[in-house]
């Protein structure tokens, strides 16, 4: 809803809140992991899926709100314009026009975001490292410490393709949708 609003309706200041959100991309996560940490520990949230789901979410949000910004520019401002004739305030033109056609650009972000959380180390070995709230890839990595130098390679390597697993079935079953919404802009009628 965030890009929505900074996409199609302006208004003082919206500029610099996009550019917070772009400023937030340029953050590597390493940059703000000891903070983060003082944050969720003084939260009472440390080691908890509550905490790690909170923090995926405000890290995720500044990409999904750059890429869907631009997506929702690109929608024609009749379409707003006409459902405010038919009797639509701006959360239904939002919900019941907009959104609907904005679903291939939801879900190629969501597909990316899940994907780059998936995947993602340095946070959730932080913020979650310990106990039973351990995401997939710091299991793998908590696994190739244990072994030392002997290594089991058939559990590694089983571990390995139950991370990708996931990942690839997603591409596979979304990769026309992908396809088609990053050449959407690409290819003018």
């Amino acid at each position: 809803m965030a890009a929505y609003v900074l996409a199609k309706y302006p208004f003082r200041g919206s500029k610099w809140i996009l550019n917070g959100f772009v400023g937030g991309l340029m953050f590597p996560n390493f940059l703000v992991i000891i903070p983060l940490f003082l944050l969720v520990s003084k939260l009472g949230i440390l080691n908890t899926m509550h905490g790690l789901i909170l923090v995926y979410v405000a890290y995720s949000l500044a990409f999904t709100v750059f890429v869907l910004h631009g997506f929702f520019s690109t929608l024609p401002n009749e379409l707003m314009e006409a459902s405010m004739l038919d009797g639509c305030t701006d959360s239904s033109t939002f919900w019941r026009v907009m959104f609907p056609i904005a679903r291939p650009g939801v879900l190629v972000v969501a597909i990316f975001n899940a994907i780059g959380l998936w995947n993602e180390y340095p946070l959730a070995l932080v913020l979650a490292g310990e106990g039973k709230v351990q995401t997939l890839p710091v299991g793998i990595a908590n696994l190739t410490m244990t072994q030392g130098y002997s290594g089991d390679w058939g559990a590694l390597f089983a571990g390995i393709v139950i991370v990708m697993l996931p990942v690839m079935g997603v591409y596979l079953i979304f990769k026309d949708q992908i396809q088609k919404t990053m050449l959407a802009g690409a290819i003018k009628g």
